[in-house]
């Protein structure tokens, strides 16, 4: 895989995690095993880890993403900005239930199924 692939990839694996509720149940409500995660893992796996939210704001997307890619990238990233707020003191069980948690997954599926 080329560098541009393995962007993609981690850029898919993140859309996947925010969109699954049952992934979320799963692994954010676990204290071990395999599957471990959380809601601030899973906005830094899909923006910080490669610099997806630089690239964001720098407009400067591998080209293996078309333009409306990045329009719902761009989205997601301002709308889990203001979700994070207030989402920092919630236990994750209440992030999981939380409305903008829900617009959150659909709008990372909905970005998800565009890649695909």
């Amino acid at each position: 895989m080329n560098s541009e692939e393995v962007y993609k990839a981690k850029v898919i694996e993140g859309l996947q995690e925010l969109s699954d509720e049952a992934f979320q149940r799963r692994a954010w409500l676990a204290s071990d095993g395999s599957e471990v995660s959380s809601f601030s893992e899973a906005i830094c796996g899909l923006f910080d880890d490669d610099g997806l939210s630089d690239d964001l704001e720098r407009g400067k997307l591998p080209s293996v993403f078309a333009h409306e890619i990045h329009e719902g990238l761009r989205e997601l990233g301002k709308l889990v900005d203001r979700a994070a707020k207030q989402f920092h003191s919630l236990p994750p069980l209440a992030i999981i239930d939380h409305p903008q948690m829900q617009e959150i997954r659909t709008l990372a599926a909905e970005v998800l199924a565009k890649i695909r």
